[in-house]
């Protein structure tokens, strides 16, 4: 976890009275940490991985993408 702080000791308004509240805020960030390993080619030649769940209850748009994609090519062909 990344804790993060922002303070803003003055601020003037629009006539120009400065205004002396302090703002404190606290956010969480989480972070996603991976390893370097899992992602890096061992030779040039080697291919690039690519990690992707092919569930089709996850993607329940692929079959309508899939169409559009056919009918473009379709088009293109022509």
């Amino acid at each position: 976890r990344l804790h993060l702080r922002i303070h803003r000791a003055s601020a003037a308004y629009p006539c120009g009275v400065p205004c002396h509240a302090a703002l404190a805020v606290t956010m969480r960030v989480k972070v996603i940490s991976r390893s370097t390993d899992d992602f890096t080619r061992e030779r040039s030649q080697d291919l690039q991985k690519v990690f992707r769940n092919y569930d089709p209850a996850l993607r329940s748009q692929e079959k309508a993408v899939e169409y559009t994609r056919a009918l473009n090519a379709a088009k293109l062909e022509k």
